[in-house]
């Protein structure tokens, strides 16, 4: 989320904002766990300082307020808008931005927090240990994770939106040939082409404000009713063939017997992947009954398996850049029902 907010040029080399470098394990990455307070805490500062920015507590002027950024593909550059970078708010008005989110904090209480030579200080430890339940066996740096994370716990915010998905479904062609093999068992198979590449090109969402100024609203900057925010992600889907073969058997005159089994290429560019829409190549193994109840009616059940697929992002993500070198997996389960009454 840091990315979307600030300028990750003019905070990561300063350290306030840990690098993220999976595969070096860099000191303070995220791979490395965080392992220094100071890292932690100046995070964390910044954090606080970003979001009371944007949910109105701060000292200055942003030069460009976050809903005029809109996260979206700047048509120049051909990267996502930055919101330039925030100056740090006071103590006060991070503890208001705190209170309006539903945690409960002095500014001297959370300033101790936030200052890294107060963990090795067995006074204020004892506080904290006492205060958050935090056990006196660990070391500094995961005890302020301890201490943090209780303090969000008591986050309880529940808010009602309205937002407008526009998605166009793909048109598709296919053809397949049935054979009935022998008098009870017939096989077939379908090969199906599906447009992905003219409608799957981007994703758009818009929230609509309801002029109620909820927390959600603040932070999006939607003041007034009938404002709205967008945020679209750039898909680039290529088309899809699927390959399908399966066969039913005619147990009996009542009971049907169903067998099949899929193969779908990749549609993802690992430059566009992303976990919200985790749409990988799929092979899947379906089994099902049909029962008829009558002349007029049948009931069916099946159940479709799709294998875990995994895929591993670029290292130079178009999306996000913390999806840089990321492994999204993707595995289904789906049961159909069916009741069929004919006249």
């Amino acid at each position: 989320m840091l990315g979307a907010f600030a300028d990750p040029a003019a905070v990561t080399g300063s350290g306030v904002i840990p690098v993220n470098d999976v595969t070096g394990a860099a000191p303070g990455s995220i791979d490395g766990g965080f392992g220094g307070i100071n890292v932690l805490t100046a995070a964390a500062d910044s954090l606080l300082d970003q979001f009371s920015f944007l949910l109105g507590f701060r000292d200055g002027a942003a030069a460009q307020p976050f809903v005029q950024a809109n996260v979206t593909v700047d048509p120049v550059t051909g990267q996502l808008a930055q919101v330039p970078n925030f100056a740090a708010v006071s103590g006060d008005d991070q503890v208001a931005f705190l209170g309006a989110v539903g945690i409960q904090i002095d500014s001297a209480t959370l300033g101790a927090i936030l200052t890294p030579a107060n963990w090795s200080d067995a006074a204020f430890r004892g506080q904290m240990e006492a205060a958050f339940g935090i056990p006196t066996t660990l070391p500094e740096a995961q005890a302020f994770q301890a201490a943090f994370g209780a303090l969000s716990q008591q986050l309880d915010v529940s808010e009602a939106m309205d937002t407008q998905v526009d998605l166009e479904f793909p048109q598709q062609a296919g053809i397949g040939i049935e054979i009935r093999a022998t008098p009870k068992l017939t096989l077939g198979m379908d090969f199906t082409w599906i447009d992905f590449s003219d409608t799957f090109q981007e994703f758009a969402a818009r929230i609509e404000g309801s002029g109620q100024d909820t927390v959600i609203e603040k932070f999006l900057g939607l003041e007034n009713a009938g404002d709205s925010f967008t945020f679209s992600q750039e898909f680039e889907w290529d088309d899809q063939y699927i390959i399908a073969i399966g066969g039913a058997y005619q147990a009996t005159d009542a009971l049907t017997l169903r067998l099949g089994y899929n193969h779908a290429n990749n549609v993802v560019d690992p430059g566009n992947a992303t976990p919200l829409f985790p749409a990988y190549g799929f092979e899947t193994v379906s089994g099902g009954v049909t029962y008829a109840l009558s002349d007029h009616s049948k009931v069916s059940a099946a159940w479709e398996h799709a294998f875990d697929e995994r895929l591993r992002t670029s290292g130079n993500s178009r999306v996000d850049s913390q999806y840089d070198h990321a492994d999204v997996t993707h595995g289904q389960d789906t049961i159909y029902l069916q009741y069929s009454l004919a006249y």
